[in-house]
């Protein structure tokens, strides 16, 4: 019990600071980008409450990019560590895959309460379209875990092989989409009925079974790896 308490307490910390280094970064981004326009450091109630509904924009483009690189990189990074506090293989997988979820699903959940909490035409797009970020949200975490499991399992030819296989499922969407004579939004929406809900399945999917493969994989993981 003593060393899954301790587990939970290091994937759980982890988990929090990379979150909070995405509220904090996105933010910042946010404050550098308003300060270029005119009156919004004066802005009234009704002018604050437009910039902070773009704010779950730039924390999810933030996001997104940190969640990709972490998937990347806990393995390595964080697997020697680990290690070394006499964890399970097991624990370490669930750890890795707990961690990523929970950046994943706080991300969500706080770019969903701006958008929910504060009013206004911008809320009201980006409220709709939560569930298209939360399938493309779980796909980049899938991706990145991919990558990460490919690096450290197989090496630099992993990685060529992942990055190839991850390009041509893209260049498959965009040709889908170039075909279709329709724009990328226009696509999804198409693909998904409207509701994007198909697109969530196949991300929460997609991320299950990359994470399965993970845990697969990190077994048969050389130690010194």
């Amino acid at each position: 019990m003593n060393m899954t308490v301790r587990n939970i307490k290091f994937w759980g910390m982890l988990c929090l600071e990379t979150l909070g280094l995405s509220i904090g970064a996105s933010f910042v981004w946010l404050l550098f980008m308003g300060a270029g326009s005119s009156g919004v450091f004066t802005a009234d109630s009704a002018g604050w409450a437009g910039i902070l509904s773009l704010y779950p924009y730039y924390l999810l483009i933030v996001g997104a990019l940190i969640v990709l690189v972490m998937g990347i990189s806990y393995i390595q990074a964080y697997l020697p560590v680990v290690l070394s506090m006499n964890a399970t293989r097991k624990s370490i997988a669930g750890g890795i895959f707990g961690c990523l979820s929970g950046m994943v699903i706080g991300i969500l959940l706080i770019s969903a309460a701006f958008w929910r909490l504060i009013p206004g035409d911008i809320s009201a797009s980006g409220w709709k379209l939560m569930p298209m970020f939360t399938g493309i949200f779980f796909i980049i975490a899938a991706v990145g875990l991919l990558l990460g499991i490919a690096a450290v399992r197989w090496g630099k030819v992993g990685i060529i092989v992942a990055t190839i296989m991850c390009a041509l499922a893209g260049a498959g969407v965009g040709m889908s989409v170039a075909l279709s004579d329709k724009g990328l939004i226009e696509f999804v929406v198409s693909a998904a009925d409207g509701d994007f809900r198909l697109l969530v399945v196949v991300g929460i999917a997609l991320y299950l079974a990359v994470g399965a493969f993970a845990a697969k994989a990190l077994q048969k993981l050389e130690v010194g790896a």
